[in-house]
């Protein structure tokens, strides 16, 4: 979890560096640009930062954080530092194109799990003076930003004189002091964070915070279950690990035709409709066939058709068939529907055509697990 994972206020820094005002072609400010973010914004170390569905410009930035200690009003500069708890590295993760939808960073910074923060906290009787440290990023082991702090425009002391002016510092409160040059979207050309990337601050005297992400799951996809010393992938494989381990209540029945038929349905919509609109396969389609998004939009929903027409005729047609894919409770057949409905009226498909779909649908919306995993409550739909 994130050094503070319930930190009352999160004040970062913008253009704190002249190297990076000067990449970014910003105007010399007489006073610090500050932003928020929100607790809830944090991941810790070895955490997989979340890049939001919504952006393709996940951009990283290098940063050394600042955690107050105790409570702090009108602190004059020269007794700042009395006031820090210590130390910790920062990734201000941000979505490029939702920072500058105006003049306001604000929509950029807070996606929920866009921010790195960890490994630990340092305290000051470790870094007496935190103008005397270098801070790296490397991505995928290249490196990508390199400065000292002692080249910040506004040093932690002014910048907590600042703050304890407008608003009270209490103990927790973390200030992100700002990132050097170097950042993606300044590159030529762009380079933004994707899924699997390696991402590492390292901020002498303080530590090195982590993505391990690609580590842990070589394909770079969701899901993935750590379950102790177990890393498990691919979706059937992962529920059936958890219907064994935790099996009640059951997903499989007991009898083996039963099983079968649940598999059956499960397999046709895992095998036969989810690879082919899968978000891997629909950017491919985009970025490199360049195919326009309309022509996108009629794949995906060809395919989800064609899926949803043979088990509708298969749960139509069984008497087996409940409430649910199977019976009268829910199934693996019926995890394995409700996701692919969900995608299907997310690009607007009329589901008209499949009523036995849609009311197992309905049915299994009625139960809290569902409700729970429906992707509007998903910290990547925000």
């Amino acid at each position: 979890m994130p050094v503070i994972p319930d930190t009352e206020k999160i004040f970062c820094v913008g253009l704190n560096y002249h190297s990076h005002r000067q990449e970014t072609g910003r105007p010399e400010t007489e006073y610090p640009t500050m932003f928020t973010r929100y607790a809830n914004t944090q991941v810790g170390q070895g955490q997989p930062l979340i890049k939001p569905r919504v952006s393709n410009e996940f951009d990283y930035e290098a940063e050394l954080a600042v955690v107050i200690g105790k409570r702090a009003r009108h602190v004059r500069k020269e007794r700042a530092l009395e006031y820090v708890a210590g130390y910790s590295c920062y990734n201000d993760a941000t979505l490029r194109d939702w920072q500058r939808h105006t003049s306001q960073f604000t929509p950029g910074k807070n996606f929920v799990g866009t921010g790195g923060f960890g490994p630990w906290l340092v305290t000051t009787d470790e870094i007496p003076d935190p103008s005397r440290l270098s801070i790296a990023l490397r991505l995928n082991g290249k490196e990508m930003q390199r400065s000292t702090t002692d080249l910040l425009i506004f040093p932690v002391p002014v910048l907590i004189e600042y703050l304890s002016t407008f608003t009270e510092l209490v103990p927790g409160d973390v200030i992100p002091t700002g990132t050097p040059s170097g950042v993606g979207f300044k590159r030529t050309p762009p380079v933004f964070m994707k899924a699997g990337d390696v991402v590492e601050v390292d901020i002498s005297g303080v530590g090195v915070l982590r993505s391990e992400y690609a580590r842990v799951n070589p394909q770079q996809a969701v899901p993935t279950l750590i379950d102790g010393d177990r890393v498990l992938t691919q979706s059937l494989s992962i529920i059936e690990y958890l219907e064994e381990t935790h099996p009640l209540p059951p997903l499989l029945p007991a009898s083996p035709p039963e099983r079968a038929r649940i598999r059956s349905l499960a397999l046709l919509i895992a095998c036969d409709i989810h690879p082919l609109d899968n978000l891997r396969v629909l950017r491919y389609l985009l970025h490199v066939l360049k195919v326009s998004n309309d022509a996108k939009d009629i794949w995906y929903q060809h395919w989800i058709a064609e899926g949803l027409r043979a088990l509708e005729t298969m749960l139509s047609s069984d008497p087996r068939t409940g409430a649910f894919c199977h019976g009268d409770a829910a199934t693996l057949a019926d995890v394995c529907l409700i996701p692919q409905i969900f995608n299907a009226q997310r690009v607007g498909m009329d589901l008209k055509a499949f009523p036995t779909a849609m009311r197992i649908f309905d049915a299994c919306m009625k139960l809290p697990a569902f409700d729970r995993a429906q992707p509007s409550k998903q910290p990547d739909a925000y």
